[in-house]
């Protein structure tokens, strides 16, 4: 059978079209089957508010300023998640690793390094905080804090992110926030390496246990934070876009103005500050 130029032209179309087709079926289900993987949401299990922290130690409901834009964001995306409170540390394993039923696709509150570059997208800066040494007021004499300091005890948490004071200090590391403030507690550590802003809040909610709370700031030691999407994640460079132009909305809206004051992210204040030169 003789196929004239009118007939071939028909078959091409045909064959394009059913190509397409199932092209599009395939996107269909690879969607479909990405939508049905739950996203697990990992975040520290030491609380941090005000930017993501139980309601109540009884309640595994969450609530803050990255929780909430979190939430936003997801729910723009269509994803299914869940909220995991796990070890700092273990987080960043799971992002890693990025194991079947062990696996993190979102890490909130996290900062950069470049090390976590190797397996995370970062949004966007969220926020940003002070560093500052925290300590026992009823045993420190903040007169004569300048003295001797480099020769003090100083204690930090498992897996965080210390930057460039990590480099000069001999920084303990203890399992968790509490542990590191009872430490205090029990002379066994000096001063705690943490962003005083978040620790007042949370010892105001009663989340951890410590009186007497002194803190002087560290000039120029701060950190910003801001959402990882582990890179083993599917489609997980799509995602890191989405997220990005979500938050950037946002942001023009007024909502994350709106939560920031709802969330009532002012700085609090420490006794003085302190320069990094002092401590190396």
């Amino acid at each position: 059978m003789m196929l004239t130029l009118s007939s071939v032209s028909k078959h091409l179309t045909l064959i394009s079209r059913s190509f397409l087709w199932l092209a599009g079926v395939g996107i269909c289900l690879a969607a479909s089957q990405v939508q049905a993987a739950k996203w697990q949401v990992c975040l520290d299990e030491n609380p941090w508010p005000p930017y993501s922290y139980p309601i109540s130690e009884q309640d595994n409901q969450l609530t803050g300023y990255t929780v909430d834009i979190a939430t936003q964001v997801l729910s723009y995306l269509r994803l299914d998640y869940e909220f995991v409170r796990l070890p700092w540390a273990e987080v960043h394993q799971r992002a890693k690793n990025y194991q079947k039923n062990a696996q993190c696709d979102m890490v909130l509150d996290v900062s950069l390094t470049p090390e976590r570059q190797s397996y995370l997208y970062f949004s966007q800066p969220l926020y940003q905080l002070k560093y500052s040494l925290v300590y026992d007021n009823g045993r420190v004499d903040v007169a004569n804090l300048r003295q001797n300091i480099k020769t003090r005890q100083f204690c930090g948490i498992q897996g965080y992110n210390y930057g460039v004071l990590a480099d000069f200090l001999a920084i303990r590391r203890l399992d968790s926030i509490q542990n590191v403030l009872d430490a205090l507690n029990n002379k066994q550590c000096d001063f705690f390496i943490i962003e005083a802003a978040v620790l007042q809040n949370a010892i105001k909610k009663q989340l951890y246990q410590f009186s007497n709370m002194g803190c002087i700031n560290l000039e120029g030691a701060t950190k910003t934070y801001r959402l990882g999407i582990a890179k083993k994640t599917p489609q997980s460079v799509a995602y890191s876009a989405a997220i990005d132009k979500h938050i950037n909305l946002l942001r023009r809206q007024g909502v994350l103005s709106q939560l920031t004051d709802h969330y009532s992210l002012e700085a609090k204040s420490c006794q003085g500050s302190l320069s990094l030169n002092s401590l190396r």
